[in-house]
């Protein structure tokens, strides 16, 4: 398969018909309000979000594992060595745990109130 070199000169001449057809083409015009058409439409573009708001897969995450830093703080600061007598606590702790773990479930409904039900946002709040 032969190869054919073509010479600079020639593949730039302004004989070319792709020249000519260059030259027979009318020239672009550009609209006299084109730049505040433009700064319109991206104006009108909606902004986009914080990047802490987009990263709402994180709160189910950071829930799941501060309950279970705070369920490994208590085994592991309870005062018996026997595993299956141990007492993790007395009843008003585990009312503060509850309360606290309450508080976090409304802190994550309230940032995303479009992903429940009217029925379920009642039953957090407790009406």
């Amino acid at each position: 398969m032969e190869k054919k070199v073509i010479n600079q000169k020639e593949e730039w001449s302004e004989d070319d018909a792709t020249w000519k057809l260059l030259g027979k083409a009318s020239k672009p015009t550009v609209s006299i309000r084109f730049t505040d058409d433009t700064i319109r439409a991206i104006r009108q573009l909606p902004a986009p979000l914080p990047w802490w708001r987009t990263m709402h897969f994180l709160a189910p995450i950071g829930f799941a594992s501060s309950c279970a830093a705070i369920c490994l703080f208590l085994s592991f600061n309870s005062k018996t060595d026997a595993p299956s007598s141990a007492h993790i606590g007395s009843e008003s702790s585990w009312q503060e745990i509850e309360a606290t773990a309450h508080q976090e479930i409304l802190i994550a409904a309230s940032q995303h109130l479009d992903s429940f039900s009217d029925e379920e946002l009642f039953s957090l709040v407790g009406f």
